[in-house]
């Protein structure tokens, strides 16, 4: 039984100063292998568990989302929304 991905642990945001580090993490559930992407204003910059925000910049204000997938669907978070997409279950036969 493969089992569709889940976020067990929200990003969580922070207000940064210029020049101020913060690390975005999620923690997930489900079947292996696990796919992480990270986007910033609905544009793709990075991929995996975790994105780290360098000496922040005006730039780096904005919207953050992650998108957790599998073979069995995907789950996709961000501040304003959390759905849950795919078939989260699949049986082998």
């Amino acid at each position: 039984v493969s089992e569709g991905p889940e976020i067990a642990t929200q990003p969580v945001g922070a207000t940064l100063c210029p020049g101020e580090s913060h690390e975005l993490s999620v923690a997930a559930t489900g079947t292996p292998p696990l796919n992480f992407e990270w986007f910033h204003d609905a544009v793709l910059v990075a991929t995996g568990q975790t994105l780290t925000i360098d000496s922040a910049t005006a730039a780096d204000a904005g919207t953050y989302q992650v998108s957790v997938s599998n073979g069995c669907g995907f789950v996709f978070s961000n501040p304003n929304e959390k759905s849950r997409c795919g078939c989260g279950e699949s049986f082998s036969v």
